[in-house]
């Protein structure tokens, strides 16, 4: 089996998480105008436009750290934009066009001065785009073109009904950067202590040589995370993309974590997960959704596992079916355009895909997948995120044979 499915690596949950905040207020009221009057339509139509040419922007602005070269508003004298060409080495006129197109998005600020317009941007704004360590970082804008580009050959998987495979570069740092604010901020403190009520925990934390695999491991980041927290373990990563590994690599390098018995191997496109002897841990982190084939996936983690392992599976929080999900998911019209864009095209990427896209491997069809193909012992997590509500990043399952 080809496993360019493998390799979305959960870019729905990815923007779901990161961009919601810009959708969810309108998307009621998007239900509400769906028959309204020709100018409600028009000026609907004409924002989907303005929401893409803000997404160009505000890529441009993350790929050259114009966001980081801003002053915060209040704090500092605004900037010019010759000030700001000067600082990056870049040309003026470009970067006037710039502040101006996202001061008139209103996601920087700009005042009014004897020399022209000077520009700042809002603490917000500077979490959320400037910041790389803010747990609020959105480095998830850094796909968004690569993405959008994809339509244009939809047409044709339209008509043959194969879809597109995943290999991207910008993609797969743009997952990379936003898994590891997830794997920071949620996952580590949250998640994984509720794992067998904390034995998971201890087990990597004591018994060294413990053995932990990560099906779809993008560019390494849950490894890197893991490896940081448990240095008695031994971690293998799987994944297709070549460019994700890539990137991976030079974290990995980067990270220095390997030192006395601490392992930490990244298998490419070449490898295969049944090569790499049997595992104690398996962890995998929105995939299965963008997977051609993932009763496949499901028995090669069978296979992979030691007695009494386990398989720690995250995907997108779901409602049951499309009905359920277009009427009661406010989050709905963002991961149906993603998993036309990605998931359920990675999913149809080779004839006979079952393409399952972002919203389709809910609790129940989860559920009877994994106890179809031989696992005995499937538990849904319900872990509490870091302000005491229940964790909505993914939904969680905890599978033994």
């Amino acid at each position: 089996m080809k496993l360019e499915s493998v390799a979305a690596a959960g870019i729905g949950a990815c923007l779901g998480s990161a961009l919601t905040y810009m959708w969810l207020g309108a998307q009621r009221k998007d239900m509400m105008a769906a028959h309204g009057s020709v100018d409600e339509c028009k000026a609907k139509f004409w924002g989907s436009i303005r929401g893409a040419l803000d997404s160009a922007g505000l890529y441009i602005g993350d790929k050259l750290r114009l966001f980081a070269h801003l002053p915060l508003t209040g704090d500092a004298e605004p900037i010019t934009p010759a000030q700001l060409a000067e600082a990056l080495g870049l040309n003026e006129r470009w970067c006037a066009e710039w502040l101006a197109q996202l001061a008139s998005a209103r996601y920087i600020v700009p005042h009014r001065s004897p020399d022209g317009l000077r520009y700042s941007i809002q603490p917000g704004y500077a979490h959320l785009l400037a910041d790389e360590q803010s747990d609020e970082s959105c480095g998830m804008i850094q796909a968004i073109p690569a993405l959008l580009n994809r339509a244009r050959d939809l047409p044709e998987s339209f008509r043959s009904g194969v879809g597109v495979p995943y290999n991207d570069l910008d993609i797969s740092e743009a997952i990379d950067r936003h898994h590891s604010v997830t794997f920071r901020t949620t996952f580590l403190p949250c998640v994984l202590p509720t794992v067998q009520r904390g034995q998971l925990v201890d087990t990597m934390q004591h018994r060294k040589g413990f053995r932990v695999a990560d099906l779809g491991c993008g560019s390494g980041s849950l490894l890197i995370a893991l490896a940081t927290e448990f240095r008695g373990c031994e971690y293998h990563g799987f994944e297709v993309s070549a460019e994700a590994i890539q990137v991976g690599r030079h974290k990995l390098a980067a990270a220095q974590l390997e030192h006395g018995d601490l392992q930490i191997h990244l298998h490419g496109p070449e490898s295969k997960m049944e090569g790499a002897g049997q595992f104690d841990c398996v962890f995998t982190y929105d995939v299965l959704h963008d997977a051609t084939n993932p009763r496949e996936l499901m028995r090669m983690v069978k296979a992979a596992l030691v007695p009494g392992g386990c398989w720690l599976v995250a995907d997108i929080c779901c409602h049951e079916g499309v009905e359920q999900n277009v009427f009661h998911n406010p989050k709905a019209g963002l991961y149906y355009g993603m998993s036309l864009l990605m998931c359920m095209s990675s999913a149809l990427s080779e004839p006979g895909g079952l393409g399952l896209g972002t919203l389709g491997f809910c609790e129940s069809v989860a559920t009877s997948m994994f106890r179809q193909e031989g696992f005995s012992k499937v538990e849904v997590l319900a872990p509490v995120g870091p302000d005491g509500s229940p964790d909505q990043t993914a939904r969680y399952f905890l599978v033994q044979v």
